[in-house]
């Protein structure tokens, strides 16, 4: 067990693919029985509010940044893609916090909403920023059963 645990968090601190392919590559999957790793892997892998919640608001930016075009047409992929992080955003609070509320969720939004705003320099046009910083994590997120 104590393997076990230290492999949670010294994996838990990398949680990345290439964390992935290092382990590997140095061995240390001899010492954790297959099991044990693949569970640990299911858990520590997992999107979990904070992901999902960026995501969230990374659609909602991209949906301004088309309606600011006048491409109003082709916010409803962007908004369906919105919505489902929204929902396991607040499945993952839910699970993650012990008094999630929707205060809270609107907080965070808030937050998130204020800190994409500045990053973009408070203009749609520079959205090509938010795409190279999120669009591959939250194109992951989407895919069902992936890992991030």
């Amino acid at each position: 067990m104590q393997i076990i645990s230290g492999f949670q968090s010294h994996f838990y601190q990398a949680k990345s693919l290439p964390g992935i392919a290092l382990l590997a590559r140095t061995g240390f999957f001899r010492w954790v029985c297959c099991s044990c790793l693949i569970a640990s892997f299911s858990i520590d892998l997992q999107a979990d509010y904070k992901d999902h919640i960026t995501c969230a608001v990374y659609h909602r930016m991209l949906i301004g940044n088309l309606k600011s075009r006048g491409l109003d047409e082709l916010t409803y992929a962007e908004s369906e893609k919105m919505k489902t992080q929204i929902d396991l955003a607040n499945l993952a609070g839910d699970a993650n916090f012990e008094s999630f509320s929707q205060d809270q969720f609107n907080q965070d939004w808030a937050s998130i909403l204020d800190h994409m705003t500045v990053q973009i320099n408070h203009n749609y046009g520079n959205v090509y920023l938010l795409k190279a910083r999120y669009q591959t994590r939250c194109k992951a997120l989407q895919q069902p059963n992936s890992t991030p």
